[in-house]
């Protein structure tokens, strides 16, 4: 009985033995399944690219030929905006033969100081003559005056009596009374008549609300209050500009006036002037003079000639790091825009801070003449630079010939475009834009069109042509 249990033991040892022998061999027959990790695509250099710039960037700014170019701009835009002198945009125009000098000058401010100490004139006359933006709301008895258009006169003026009583366009407030603070004025009713009332010839004694070409638009007669300085003066509170009607004797006391009132010109709104039958209107709003705008150039060109020179060395700074460029992905033909882009970049930056710095330090004429200035010096360093950039990175370009390659395989042709079909989709440094593929029985053809990942603008096409052998 032991025996036969012995036996028992020893044929199942020796029986699972032989089984897993042969159970392995059969595996080694059949080969192993390996797995094939996807295959991962090229890295992207847009971070490295970003950054490769930004050092490309900053070689510029730290070579001492950019220091020298920032501050002869810097030097020049400064002197453009110091020597800028500012002008009152004017309009001439012949009016009827008055016989008389007069000044018509509208100021923002009151300055009396002004008007009675530092001119010598024949007569003065003040008024007020505005459109207002909001409305001026008059209680009549119960009823309520809207008015837009106010006019107030020191003394009286042709039909219009305001020393006594004051005049609106609605009917309907004729005849009866207008209190203003502690005073009751008798209203009359405003005509058209008011439309033809002129202070000389050319302007009108009411204000236009704006003009259509040349035609003057007024506010509606019903919107329109005629009244004294005084009473005018009280309902706006003094917070409107007055407008001062100065005579002199003759022409040389005019003409001897005209620069001291320009000195105030921050303050001037309008600004008239009547020599006789010559009429010449100033516009509140100061212009570059002629002189200012002719410094500004000369500036730019003399700037022009100093950078100039700088810029071809901060170029050939540039064409010292190209290889690395290339070798993190930058395609040749993009060298010279980063070169161009390099060089003008500090330029740009330098315009942006100086120009937001500018208008809080200067007038508006100032920051005109210098962006001239500036304006003529980027678009010539622009210019000179795109010609030399044009220069060093001109190179010819020599098209590669075609690579060819004969194999002899013991596949068909269907197997073996298959494998290079599945070989090009698989790759890393490429990407497939398009493979067509053809076989027939013992030839086969397949092209592909490829983009290299890596850089911009750089492919491959591929043909694959196989036919059977005898």
């Amino acid at each position: 009985m032991d025996e036969v249990l012995i036996n028992a033991l020893i044929y199942g040892v020796a029986l699972v033995l032989t089984t897993y022998l042969l159970l392995r061999r059969v595996k080694l027959l059949r080969g192993k399944k390996v797995r094939v990790p996807k295959p991962q695509e090229a890295p992207k250099y847009t971070y490295s690219q970003v950054i490769a710039l930004i050092k490309v960037v900053s070689i510029v700014l730290k070579s001492p030929a950019t220091a020298l170019s920032l501050f002869v701009i810097l030097i020049i835009l400064l002197i453009s905006a110091l020597s800028s002198g500012a002008v009152l945009a004017s309009k001439t125009m012949t009016i009827e033969p008055t016989g008389k000098y007069l000044i018509i000058i509208e100021l923002s401010e009151n300055l009396p100081q002004l008007i009675t100490h530092e001119l010598n004139f024949k007569e003065l006359r003040k008024m007020i003559r505005v459109v207002l933006e909001e409305p001026l709301n008059l209680r009549v008895g119960s009823e309520t005056l809207v008015i837009y258009s106010v006019l107030g006169l020191d003394t009286d003026y042709g039909p219009l009596n305001v020393s006594r009583e004051c005049y609106v366009g609605a009917k309907e407030f004729s005849s009866r009374l207008l209190k203003i603070r502690d005073k009751l004025v008798p209203i009359k009713y405003l005509g058209n008549f008011i439309y033809e009332l002129r202070i000389v010839d050319g302007v009108t004694l009411l204000k236009p609300s704006f003009f259509l070409g040349s035609k003057p638009i007024f506010v509606p007669l019903e919107n329109t209050l005629v009244t004294s300085f005084e009473l005018a003066n009280e309902l706006l509170n003094a917070s409107v500009p007055i407008t001062y009607v100065i005579e002199f004797m003759s022409s040389e006391e005019l003409n001897a006036t005209v620069p001291l009132l320009l000195k105030y010109k921050e303050y001037i709104s309008e600004f008239i002037i009547v020599h006789n039958d010559t009429l010449i209107t100033y516009f509140g709003t100061p212009i570059p003079s002629t002189e200012g705008v002719v410094t500004s150039i000369i500036s730019a060109a003399i700037a022009s000639l100093i950078i100039l020179p700088s810029t071809h060395a901060q170029i050939s700074k540039i064409k010292e790091v190209e290889e690395r460029l290339v070798i993190i992905g930058f395609p040749i033909w993009s060298l010279s825009l980063i070169a161009l882009f390099a060089v003008i970049s500090p330029l740009i930056m330098m315009g942006i801070v100086f120009f937001l710095i500018t208008p809080l330090v200067f007038e508006p004429p100032s920051v005109f003449t210098s962006l001239i200035s500036f304006v003529i010096t980027a678009l010539t360093v622009t210019a000179f630079s795109k010609i030399e950039v044009s220069k060093i990175y001109a190179q010819p370009e020599i098209t590669p010939a075609t690579h060819e390659l004969t194999l002899v395989l013991s596949e068909g042709p269907h197997e073996v475009l298959s494998k290079v079909d599945t070989l090009l989709r698989r790759d890393e440094f490429f990407d497939v834009i398009k493979i067509d593929k053809y076989c027939r029985d013992d030839e086969g053809y397949l092209y592909g069109v490829l983009r290299f990942k890596k850089a911009w603008g750089l492919g491959a096409n591929v043909e694959v042509m196989v036919s059977r052998v005898n």
